[in-house]
């Protein structure tokens, strides 16, 4: 991790973010309603955001879990020599 920062709410609730090295997770609360949402940001080719979401739900044990991809930027080419 190269940086992370969080903030609690009064009366309840969280928003926390990781700056990761080509990548970023963050985390809203919403303990009233029991929601919260996460962001797991990835690009490169070696980080895979599945599996941090599967960790992340494994974790959590949330009674109910929806996921949404999106693609960013447009895909990596190879320059000729």
């Amino acid at each position: 991790m190269l940086a992370g920062h969080h903030h609690r709410f009064e009366p309840h609730g969280v928003s926390a973010i990781c700056i990761l090295a080509e990548s970023h997770l963050s985390i809203h609360t919403w303990p009233e309603s029991g929601t919260a949402t996460i962001d797991v940001y990835t690009c490169g080719v070696t980080a895979d955001p599945e599996v941090a979401c599967d960790l992340i739900e494994a974790r959590l044990s949330p009674a109910f879990a929806e996921r949404s991809r999106i693609v960013r930027g447009r895909p990596l080419r190879t320059i000729a020599p």
